[in-house]
């Protein structure tokens, strides 16, 4: 929700800001790499994933969110061989956490 997103503002903000200053220092701005970054590296760091994974990333989020919705020509699209490769990297290298 917003609100649970409030505590995270200040490191969201001083990555952002370390990064813009960094890639202007070097004189230019990729913007793709900008926009990619904060979901890449800070998602999966707060939700305590591993690094490795970030090139698929995007593609099993693309794939579980058509997948899992309305059953129209986009979700049947989705491919399940996306979400079963999902399913076995998380399952070999996210470690499991008991209550």
């Amino acid at each position: 929700m917003p609100g649970s997103l409030k505590v995270l503002r200040p490191e969201i903000k001083a990555t952002a800001t370390s990064l813009v200053r960094q890639m202007a220092g070097e004189g230019q701005f990729n913007g793709i790499y900008f926009a990619g970054y904060l979901p890449l590296t800070l998602v999966r760091d707060f939700v305590g994933l591993p690094e490795g994974g970030q090139a698929y990333q995007l593609e099993w989020a693309s794939a579980a969110f058509d997948f899992l919705g309305p059953q129209n020509e986009r979700g049947q699209k989705a491919s399940p061989q996306t979400i079963l490769g999902m399913a076995q990297w998380s399952s070999t290298r996210v470690p499991r956490q008991h209550p």
